[in-house]
């Protein structure tokens, strides 16, 4: 009778170990090239400050998600300067895409100087943001790096991306006139989103640093990109509610911030006298392509 009711029991455990539903897990990829050929002009200290920045915002990135979502190590993958090159991206994406389960949520971090060119997709010129990935040189003929792959579009950026089936994905573009790229990621609808068919479930929140027309500042010392410094702070030191509320929290604060920056020791007249500058300089405010909501309805722990 004892060794029935332990049968039962063994029986009955693994019927319950069987229905328990498969816990989602967070992947993180992060990506930054701050390459030794942009330097601001007649100013040292500002370019070691930008050489070393790239590093700091991965750092950022991974601190900020990896303490809010619980991520494992073994789901965090990042590639600073030499290492991010166009074809290390792609094959650490494509190895993310092979890990991830459907039900994974993946967030995707690109910080590299950046800017609408005439560049190649495909063999076929095409106007669209750039990513500029990790070079020791900086490329004579922009249009031709995109095109031999030493430089990326937006949109061959988005063409990887489309690889992975995980349910949750959400990429966050750090990079001058970043949204630049929207249009992209609005058009990337074909057999269902991306490609990924039909029925594929799931849903994709691309974030941008700035407006298509807007630089992507760094802060004020030059040490770290404003958005991503933003947004860490946010997310570790402030109960947001949900990933939303904390990215319009963090956006309106890069605004005001720049704002503010560009705003001290000058009057009104001042800044109008050389406009085309604080448009483009002294306007940052980040945007977001989320067409389901997944950002609203990702709850913060």
């Amino acid at each position: 009778m004892r060794l029935k009711i332990l049968l039962i029991a063994f029986c009955f455990g693994l019927q319950i170990f069987a229905i328990q539903p498969v816990m989602a897990k967070t992947w993180l990829f992060g990506a930054a090239a701050c390459p030794p050929w942009k330097t601001a002009p007649n100013d040292p200290e500002r370019t070691r400050n930008m050489a070393g920045a790239c590093a700091k915002d991965i750092a950022l990135f991974v601190e900020g998600f990896k303490t809010t979502f619980a991520v494992a190590d073994d789901h965090i993958v990042t590639l600073v300067n030499e290492d991010a090159t166009s074809e290390k991206v792609a094959s650490a994406i494509a190895e993310i895409a092979r890990k991830a389960q459907p039900e994974d949520r993946v967030l995707l971090y690109v910080n590299t100087h950046g800017g609408k060119i005439d560049a190649l997709y495909k063999g076929y010129s095409a106007e669209d943001e750039i990513f500029a990935w990790y070079t020791k040189d900086e490329p004579k003929d922009f249009k031709k790096a995109t095109g031999d792959g030493r430089w990326m579009t937006a949109r061959a950026f988005r063409d990887q991306v489309n690889k992975i089936m995980a349910e949750e994905i959400i990429t966050i573009i750090e990079a001058c006139h970043a949204s630049f790229s929207q249009q992209d990621f609005i058009d990337n609808v074909h057999n269902g989103m991306g490609g990924r068919g039909i029925d594929w479930p799931g849903r994709e929140a691309i974030i941008f640093s700035s407006h298509a027309e807007q630089i992507a500042n760094f802060t004020p010392d030059g040490t770290e990109a404003l958005f991503t410094r933003t947004w860490h702070d946010e997310l570790v030191q402030t109960d947001s509610g949900t990933l939303f509320e904390s990215f319009e929290a963090a956006r309106l604060k890069t605004h005001r911030a720049q704002r503010a920056s560009c705003a001290e020791g000058k009057t009104h007249q001042d800044l109008l006298k050389d406009w085309a500058s604080y448009r483009d300089l002294c306007t940052q405010m980040p945007t977001s392509w989320d067409p389901f909501g997944l950002l609203d309805d990702i709850v913060l722990p």
